[in-house]
Formats: structure tokens, C-alpha cells, sequence
């Protein structure tokens, strides 16, 4: 579990997030935090087990914009920030996740980031109000249910990409030479008449 709290004097209490042990490959850290009265962010880098060979690790990014928030300034928060951990991580893979409590983030997609949510995910109102962006098309996302009494829908992320087991191919053994005398004359007999040497060595190991 990596929290942080919020850091100004508001109702709530600020952002969770949880790293499954299967993505503790190597230690999950916080790379990045903010805290204001416009956005609340909490980066964290992880590494599952399996991924495709031109990403290192995954960066998820926790966001969240109150109704009261300005959006503009926002977005501009966010994209600076998504901007320095792409600098000092570029093989990276980035999920930004969380309630915007608006329908899309149109700075983030001009950074060739593409929604996956396309259903609604506020049922009282019919809306969404909640994003994953990506880049790639490495994930699909599908609605599931709220968890316990949120009132927003859960978003299920999914990989495309799947672990390729390679199977290990036993070494094959030698096949058992016969090295008997009558054999290795035999085979001299056949040199000779093939190549029309008078002399073959024969190198046993």
C-alpha cells in the first residue's frame, strides 16, 4: 500500500494506491507526488514479472481532480509532471488513472496518450467522470462493479500481450557410434571408393 495524504484542508483524506506482489519484482517506489487545491497525484513505478522486451517497468499514476478544481490548471500540473518521469524513465509504461471528474483530458492526448474508458462510470448522472490513458495497445479496459459503497464503477484493466513460455528441448544425446574394428574397415573400404584416397584417417571421440 503507498498513501499520501492530502496536504490542504479539505474533506477526504487523500490517495491510495496498492501494488500486487506479483508487480514487486523489483521495489515498487513513489516518483512522484503533488498535492493542491487543483489536482492530487501520486506516481508509483512497479515491475511485474512479464513484459514486452521495450518496456522496463510500469509507472501507474493516481490522479485525482475535484469538481471545484480548475481544470485547465490541472491538466497543466499533470502534464508536467507526466512530462519529468517520462525524462528520467523512458522505456517506461505509463497508466494514468483516476476520478478527473471530467470526460477527457485533452493536454494528455495531445501527448499521444488515448483514453480506454468510453462507458459511463457515474451511473447517478450517466457520465464519466472517471479516465485510464495509455499509450500503446497493450491494455483494454472494461467496466465492473463499484467496490463496497463507492458510488463510481470499478475499471478493470486488462493486457493484450501474453507470457511466452518457451519450452526447454532436451539436448539430444549422441546416438551410439559402433567402433568395432570390422566396422571402422568397412567404413575406410567405403572412403577409399568415394574419394579415391589411398589413406584415411579416422578421429575417434
Amino acid at each position: 500500500m503507498f498513501c499520501y495524504d492530502r496536504q490542504f484542508s479539505a474533506n477526504g483524506g487523500g490517495l491510495i494506491t496498492y501494488v500486487v506482489k506479483n508487480w514487486s519484482v523489483c521495489h515498487p517506489k513513489v516518483c512522484c507526488t503533488i498535492s493542491n487545491q487543483n489536482i492530487e497525484l501520486l506516481a508509483i513505478r512497479a515491475r511485474p514479472r512479464y513484459l514486452p522486451s521495450e518496456i522496463s517497468n510500469i509507472t501507474i499514476i493516481n490522479v485525482y481532480t475535484r469538481p471545484s478544481s480548475n481544470f485547465s490548471s490541472a491538466d497543466k500540473e499533470l502534464k508536467s509532471a507526466v512530462t519529468k518521469l517520462q525524462k528520467e524513465n523512458p522505456r517506461s509504461f505509463f497508466i494514468i488513472a483516476g476520478d478527473i471528474n471530467q470526460e477527457r483530458i485533452d493536454i494528455i492526448e495531445t501527448m499521444n496518450f488515448k483514453s480506454l474508458v468510453n462507458f459511463c462510470t457515474y451511473p447517478q448522472s450517466n457520465s464519466i467522470l472517471d479516465a485510464v490513458y495509455v499509450k500503446g495497445d497493450y491494455y483494454s479496459a472494461k467496466k465492473r462493479h463499484p467496490i463496497s459503497t463507492s458510488d463510481h464503477c470499478s475499471i478493470l484493466l486488462v493486457p493484450k500481450y501474453t507470457e511466452k513460455h518457451r519450452a526447454k528441448s532436451k539436448q539430444k544425446r549422441r546416438a551410439q557410434r559402433d567402433l568395432s574394428s570390422d566396422n571402422i574397415k568397412v567404413m575406410k573400404e567405403m572412403i577409399k571408393q568415394w574419394t579415391g584416397m589411398s589413406f584415411v584417417k579416422i578421429v575417434m571421440t
